[in-house]
């Protein structure tokens, strides 16, 4: 009785959590709507990493934005609160100084939630707020390190940050619902999840695994 207890108690807290998250997005919706704005819901579209990185980590947390599509010299982003006067004066700066005409959408609380945790992994660590740039210097280290590992995985130049770093954006960029880590005994291999089916994506030396798992715990401030 107390196991049938227990789960009818699960499925009842996840019934009021999938409720909650429609509500909410109903009233993202309807806000939208009233401001005269397009609604997003993030967690039904594909975010490029690329494309976060965009906005400084200081705007996207003061201003709870996310920046979403280019297409020329406007882009898209997904913001809480745009009837904030606050919020509309940050953004009116925001395009000024990265240059950019910046084309509004409302999200959620959980949508931009859910986006900011893509971001974060692609934050520079450090005080002076810097993207990681995945696009120009760090683009052309990442794809000499991806032909390392394919010559060689023993003879790579294999940084953890880089790594991992480069693992996430090609899963990202594959739109990978889940990323496995398979340690053995000689090698580690690593496949992403695409619609529903395991595909093998790198086969890298074994000692590599302590460094990357060191990295995403500290990453999911696990100890």
């Amino acid at each position: 009785m107390m196991i049938w207890r227990d789960l009818l108690a699960v499925n009842l807290a996840e019934e009021a959590k999938r409720f909650d998250r429609e509500e909410e997005e109903k009233q993202a919706q309807a806000k939208a709507q009233s401001l005269g704005l397009p609604y997003l819901n993030l967690a039904k579209k594909h975010l490029d990493p690329e494309v976060l990185a965009i906005l400084p980590k200081s705007a996207v947390e003061s201003l709870q934005c996310l920046a979403l599509t280019i297409s020329g010299t406007n882009l898209q982003i997904g913001v809480i609160n745009p009837e904030d006067t606050t919020i509309s004066e940050g953004l009116k700066a925001l395009s000024t100084a990265i240059n950019y005409n910046l084309e509004l959408n409302v999200i959620s609380l959980s949508s931009y939630n859910y986006g900011k945790k893509t971001y974060d992994l692609f934050v520079r660590e450090n005080n002076s707020d810097q993207i990681i740039d995945i696009s120009n210097e760090n683009r052309s280290r990442l794809e000499t390190l991806a032909k390392e590992i394919e010559l060689d995985p023993r003879q790579a130049s294999l940084n953890v940050s880089d790594l991992l770093l480069l693992i996430l954006s090609r899963a990202v960029k594959e739109q990978a619902s889940d990323i496995h880590f398979e340690p053995s005994d000689n090698s580690l291999i690593i496949r992403f999840r695409l619609d529903g089916v395991l595909h093998e994506r790198f086969k890298l030396n074994k000692e590599v695994w302590h460094g990357l798992s060191s990295r995403l715990k500290y990453l999911a401030r696990m100890s």
